[in-house]
């Protein structure tokens, strides 16, 4: 049998080594590829939610913009103690369209969203201009009703009629 030498039983360990070494460098890189792929997967997924959710939102945005004179219609009609000026300014141009007079007596605001806003006023002017005054009232864009009524004759005019009513705002939202 031939003789084997150090040098060869070196030489033979040290390849045997350094082949384990590439193969579990082999192998770590292999596993460091396959991990870096999987995030790449699932950052392309990610990213294919979010450009869905995009276009999302982008129709979200043009359906608004579409709705937008119906949002502010919806928003004018509800009835604040900011905006209470505008409804009593609509009152007295009811009044003036009709030939009626106006006169605002008093209001009660609610401090809540869940009570309803009072105005007492009191409306003069003769039968068919109060007919047409209550019903452009019914008109109005706030949801409302009249619960009190008292019509007297006025005394200083024959045909002029005083009409007193609590009109009640079903829409009232309270600014908190």
């Amino acid at each position: 049998m031939p003789q084997i030498n150090k040098k060869t039983i070196f030489l033979l360990i040290g390849s045997i080594c350094a082949f384990v070494i590439f193969i579990v460098l082999a192998d770590l890189l292999y596993n460091y590829i396959q991990a870096q792929g999987a995030s790449i997967k699932s950052a392309k997924i990610a990213i294919v939610v979010l450009e869905d959710k995009e276009k999302d939102l982008i129709n979200a945005k043009n359906n608004l913009e579409l709705l937008k004179e119906d949002i502010t219609k919806i928003d004018q009609a509800f009835l604040s103690e900011a905006s209470f000026v505008t409804f009593l300014k609509l009152l007295e141009a009811l009044a003036q369209k009709s030939g009626v007079i106006f006169q605002a007596e008093n209001a009660d605001l609610p401090r809540s969203s869940d009570g309803k806003a009072e105005l007492n006023f009191m409306v003069r002017g003769d039968y068919p201009s109060l007919i047409k005054f209550f019903s452009l009232l019914d008109q109005i864009p706030y949801s409302g009703i009249i619960d009190q009524v008292s019509i007297s004759p006025d005394s200083t005019k024959n045909s002029t009629l005083i009409v007193r009513a609590r009109y009640v705002v079903f829409n009232f939202i309270s600014q908190q």
